[in-house]
């Protein structure tokens, strides 16, 4: 940590004395970086009492109050009109509340059917449901051929075709392509641009992977929320803001135990995954009865908050050094406390110790010659929420 200062001061300070006096002047406010106090403030915010510092919960902003308080204390003044703190609106949306029916069927979520965390428009659906084979539309093989599937709901199986010999129809090698990838599958995009209301993706380990990942499934999906001034009489919400609150919305997609694609289209799926990896064309089949999809998801609307700390340099004020890390965690899950010691409370402490090297050496007449925004950011282990936060709307640009 103290060789990692050193450079940093080293470069910011650059005054126009000798090396050696540069040298000397980095090493004292390195020397100020002390693990005992680095222990001190990861004792604190790792502690049980912050209980994991989740983002959205009140266990995360008890750490902001910490941090913030900090930077007042060693003397690091507030950022014009927002302090210490960066505020953005989050949802936080349980992951309970979707059921499927089909001719007088009811399906179960984490039973029959599951998806990974998706923030949802609580709605209902009602509608065909159409088979559509993988799902795939490409160049060399496509499923969606002569199918209009707007309006409807869509079927498929996982994965993609291959022939006798091994070998994908898509990409004609023994290579999967990207229609196999589990993340960043474009067969989600694909049925949601031709219009589909929802997916259902047939998955012959359903069951075994809800046993695998419970505990992601069962998680909460959390959200930026983005805001437009209204007339608070015209909006209808339990929450004391002005506002409402907008939110791009994921598209529904899950998977589904191959028991339950078989009772929906009244067909064994895995025959007719036979038949299309044996031909390579797909035969879309409508199912009998219209499928309900109800979606009433819980959704609690909070605040989240980056926490920063901003360095005035002299002659070169107007470049800007970022020194970030995030200081969120997962927090509290089935009784237990994940304390993030390491992801990031360690990160969290180097860089707080590090404003108050530089907030020192200012406050002596050797402060840096760049401004420096220290910058603890929220939302990390949601999908760097807060780090994408702070890039769309860059405090300093507007207050400074």
């Amino acid at each position: 940590m103290k060789n990692t200062l050193f450079f940093i001061a080293y470069f910011l300070i650059g005054l126009t004395t000798s090396f050696a006096q540069q040298d000397s002047i980095a090493l004292k406010y390195a020397a100020t970086i002390t693990q005992a106090d680095l222990s001190k403030h990861l004792h604190i915010i790792a502690s049980d009492e912050y209980g994991g510092r989740e983002t959205g919960k009140e266990s995360l902003t008890k750490a902001a109050t910490y941090i913030s308080d900090f930077y007042k204390q060693i003397g690091i003044p507030p950022i014009k009109d927002i302090a210490y703190y960066q505020t953005y609106k989050v949802g936080l949306q349980e992951a309970a509340g979707v059921s499927i029916t089909h001719n007088n069927k009811k399906f179960i979520q984490n039973n029959h059917f599951f998806n990974f965390p998706a923030y949802l428009k609580n709605e209902q659906i009602n509608a065909e449901i159409v088979f559509a084979g993988y799902g795939i539309d490409d160049s060399l093989y496509s499923d969606y051929t002569n199918l209009d599937v707007k309006g409807k709901v869509v079927l498929i199986l996982n994965g993609e075709p291959k022939n006798k010999s091994e070998r994908y129809w898509v990409s004609n090698t023994d290579t999967p392509s990207k229609w196999s990838n589990r993340r960043n599958n474009p067969k989600v995009a694909t049925a949601k641009e031709k219009g589909a209301l929802a997916l259902l993706i047939i998955n012959e380990n359903t069951t075994e992977m809800i046993k695998t990942y419970t505990h992601f499934i069962e998680s909460e999906k959390l959200k930026v929320l983005d805001k437009t001034e209204v007339d608070y009489d015209e909006v209808d919400y339990d929450f004391p803001y002005s506002y409402i609150f907008e939110a791009d919305y994921d598209f529904p997609n899950f998977y589904i135990s191959s028991e339950m694609a078989d009772e929906i289209i009244s067909k064994l799926s895995q025959k007719l995954k036979e038949k299309i990896n044996n031909k390579g064309v797909t035969k879309s089949i409508i199912a009998k009865d219209k499928l309900t999809l109800s979606i009433d998801k819980k959704t609690t609307i909070s605040d989240a908050h980056n926490v920063l700390a901003y360095i005035e340099g002299s002659d070169l004020k107007d470049e800007l050094i970022i020194l970030s890390a995030h200081y969120d965690h997962i927090g509290e899950h089935d009784g237990k406390i994940f304390n993030g010691a390491d992801d990031d409370g360690s990160g969290t402490v180097a860089i707080m110790e590090i404003a108050k090297a530089f907030i020192k050496a200012k406050q002596e007449g050797n402060g840096p010659r760049r401004s420096i925004l220290v910058l603890n950011v929220s939302g990390e282990e949601k999908g760097l929420l807060g780090s994408k936060y702070y890039t769309e709307h860059p405090v300093l640009k507007y207050f400074l």
